[in-house]
């Protein structure tokens, strides 16, 4: 797990004691350090959680390499959209900016 401030650096102790409400979580399928049944390597999607608990917009910079190169939406609360199994959604480049509304969540999918 990777932690992550809006403007895609990675989290300080400093920021994570401040009163800023704003937070990026990396979930990184590729580094999970258990092992299947069998002893076997366990391999999952990697996702970008943001979370905006602020009463105000705020706006977050994805980050990019080593973590992904490129994202795809799977949920947002503020459009009420959720992902259908099998449905394309909107890819976003790493690097972007994604502006998001107050106490909103945004789950985004690594694509590549």
């Amino acid at each position: 797990i990777e932690w992550f401030t809006p403007d895609g650096a990675a989290m300080t102790d400093e920021r994570w004691r401040s009163s800023e409400q704003t937070l990026a979580v990396f979930l990184n399928g590729d580094q999970i350090p258990n092992k299947g049944r069998r002893g076997e390597r366990i391999v999952d999607h990697s996702f970008l959680l943001l979370l905006n608990g602020n009463s105000v917009p705020a706006t977050f910079r994805l980050p990019g390499d080593p973590w992904a190169k490129e994202y795809e939406l799977e949920v947002d609360t503020e459009l009420g959209f959720v992902r259908p199994r099998g449905v394309e959604a909107p890819s976003i480049t790493a690097g972007e900016e994604l502006p998001m509304s107050p106490r909103s969540i945004v789950l985004l999918r690594k694509t590549a």
